[in-house]
């Protein structure tokens, strides 16, 4: 079976900036060893760090530009909120995997 490597397009959200629809891209390898490593220790905390690098990263715009300033201006909004949106990210990222698992 062949396998294509590429980039996918980003999938639309039930979320908003500023009125504008946000997407998520898939996560790049770089953060998902980030992040399966952070919770493969045993931990079931995710480093604040890692959480804004992916929604930094992976939520973008309808034009595939970043939502999000900086890591730093992820870290600043509610918490709640981003949370349910992360949720969102790792969720996307990782559902290829979950389905070999099952």
């Amino acid at each position: 079976m062949t396998i294509e490597v590429s980039s996918s397009k980003p999938k639309e959200t039930e979320f908003t900036i500023d009125g504008e629809a946000l997407f998520i891209r898939k996560m790049p390898l770089r953060l998902g060893l980030k992040l399966q490593g952070a919770v493969g220790d045993g931990s079931t905390e995710v480093p604040a760090e890692v959480v804004a690098g992916s929604l930094f990263e992976c939520v973008v715009l309808k034009d595939g530009s970043r939502a999000f300033e900086s890591v730093e201006a992820v870290l600043d909004l509610d918490t709640a909120v981003m949370l349910r949106l992360f949720s969102e990210v790792s969720s996307k990222s990782f559902e290829i995997e979950d389905a070999r698992k099952n």
